[in-house]
């Protein structure tokens, strides 16, 4: 399944570290962030905005990080050189 060759790629050391460590975010993904940031933290109180975990800036980092996740994620994908017509027949 592509779900264990991601598996053992990775363990195998075949997983792209280098492209891991240098991957990074575009301008347009860090505006696209910075605005899903204000949006999802618009109905806080501003108790809650306080709240450790819940300030802007490790709101973002978190949406940061999970942005670059994708990324690598894809990438990942990507190398696994799927037929995907196979796999939709």
């Amino acid at each position: 399944s592509v779900m264990t060759r991601c598996i053992q790629r990775v363990s195998s050391g075949n997983d792209s570290s280098s492209l891991k460590e240098n991957m990074s975010l575009t301008d347009k993904e860090k505006e696209t962030i910075k605005k899903d940031v204000q949006s999802a933290r618009q109905n806080l109180t501003d108790k809650q905005k306080k709240m450790k975990g819940l300030d802007e800036a490790t709101v973002t980092a978190v949406f940061e990080k999970r942005e670059l996740g994708e990324k690598y994620k894809k990438s990942v994908i990507s190398g696994l050189n799927i037929d995907y017509d196979k796999i939709h027949k």
